[in-house]
């Protein structure tokens, strides 16, 4: 384990911006006792949100990121009531609404996967939010792929 911030791209990043690089000794969680926790933290909303949920376990990685974006806009005493995302950026998100991990949601098909006499919609399994993008990340239980859909409808 270890090595996720010995990257090239960020030691110089530290760098540039006058930041020393430290890291802890091997076999020392203990040493990173604020990014353990909440890591911890993490892992077990992810975990509650795939077992209450009933989606497979297949679908960790959607699970930890949902679980991040989550835990990014809800305010904290920490942050004096602001949200990590608000704290972090000076100003309140526009349009937020959290939608339920794993639920049923229709999903609106592209005009090009669909013809004058098909379905318009599909059914799906809500995994998340789109990265860098203003959609919504459902799982077609038909097709079996993972599509970032800007329509979303429960």
């Amino acid at each position: 384990m270890g090595g996720e911030y010995s990257f090239n791209d960020f030691t110089t990043l530290l760098s540039s911006n006058g930041a020393i690089h430290q890291t802890s000794c091997i076999n020392t969680p203990i040493q990173n006792g604020i990014t353990e926790r909440k890591h911890c933290h993490l892992v077990g909303i992810a975990s509650s949100f795939l077992l209450f949920t009933n989606v497979p376990s297949v679908f960790w990685g959607e699970a930890i990121v949902t679980t991040t974006h989550v835990v990014n806009r809800i305010p904290t005493t920490h942050n004096y009531g602001l949200s990590h995302f608000e704290y972090l950026y000076g100003h309140a998100l526009d349009n937020f609404a959290l939608c339920v991990f794993g639920c049923t949601c229709f999903v609106l098909k592209p005009h090009v996967e669909c013809t004058k006499l098909s379905t318009k919609s599909t059914s799906c399994v809500f995994l998340g939010y789109g990265l860098g993008k203003k959609g919504y990340r459902c799982f077609d239980l038909v097709s079996q792929k993972l599509y970032v859909y800007v329509l979303l409808y429960f």
